[in-house]
């Protein structure tokens, strides 16, 4: 018999639609290994469901250093600080989001057998996945104990252009505004119904709202990492920061293809509302991808 892959990876997608339930008799979700139906991604036999989160209360994220030629590379320096810091402030929680500073890494994924980062990315050419798409977080986790070990976030902007002007038009799509919510799955929350979340499903071109957090997003972020479990830990002094070298012998490479798909809805004229691919999947080890818009 065949032994399961410990470090085994599953990509699948299950679209999450929640518009037509009010927003008010719901909270934050919390993203987790593996559901019962309708979760296509079925707890095996005698399997627990886990939520997932990091185990440290600093990670530290790098933003590769082609960049994109929308933004200029001063204002994506700018913004990316900016985005991890909205994660980062809440003060009923102890977890950090630290900035790394830049890295030649633009591979999506953990490989054990090396060191990793966790690393923000634009795909100005080659876009990989879908069309469509405006950006996918792919989160690595442990089935066994939901603990979190790597996290990536590609940004489409081989197909759409990103700003970092606060009064964008409406065919732009606001960059501060999707990073946050991006990270938003890369500390381990799921889609919520609250419309006026950060963590909600959707997003209008030219939104700019998500850029800070609602309340429902603060409620599950902190219950994730809670002030009360680890009150000193708000010190991130000892974490390495600096140039992260991609290890040699690699190759550049996006993450796969077999993910969240997000499809524009058009509700009114002149108006596009994308949404927010939600996954469920499980495995060992795996990787855990969105595709929001």
């Amino acid at each position: 018999m065949m032994m399961p892959n410990p470090l085994k990876s599953l990509l699948v997608v299950s679209v999450m639609l929640v518009m037509a339930v009010p927003a008010e008799a719901f909270a934050y979700v919390r993203s987790i290994t593996c559901g019962d139906p309708p979760n296509p991604f079925q707890c095996e036999a005698g399997e627990t469901s886990k939520e997932i989160g990091w185990p440290s209360s600093c990670v530290v994220v790098h933003l590769n250093e082609n960049g994109t030629g929308d933004v200029d590379f001063t204002e994506l320096e700018r913004v990316s600080p900016v985005a991890l810091e909205v994660w980062s402030a809440p003060e009923c929680s102890y977890f950090n989001l630290v900035y790394g500073g830049l890295t030649n890494e633009d591979r999506v994924g953990y490989n054990p057998n090396q060191t990793n980062a966790n690393v923000l990315v634009f795909r100005d050419t080659n876009w990989s996945h879908r069309g469509g798409v405006l950006a996918l977080t792919s989160v690595t986790f442990d089935r066994n104990s939901g603990t979190i070990v790597d996290a990536d976030i590609e940004f489409n902007s081989q197909d759409f252009q990103f700003t970092s002007v606060s009064s964008a038009a409406t065919t732009q799509i606001d960059l501060e505004n999707t990073m946050v919510h991006e990270l938003g799955h890369l500390v381990g929350l799921d889609h919520t119904p609250v419309e006026e979340a950060t963590m909600f499903a959707s997003a209008p071109e030219g939104e700019i709202k998500k850029r800070s957090l609602a309340q429902d997003d603060l409620d599950g972020y902190c219950a994730i990492y809670p002030i009360a479990d680890l009150a000193q830990a708000r010190s991130c002094k000892t974490t390495t920061v600096g140039y992260y070298q991609k290890p040699e012998g690699t190759s550049s490479g996006a993450g796969d293809d077999t993910g969240c798909q997000v499809l524009p809805l058009r509700n009114a004229p002149g108006t596009s509302l994308w949404w927010f691919g939600a996954l469920l999947a499980t495995g060992a080890l795996l990787r855990r991808p969105r595709r929001s818009r």
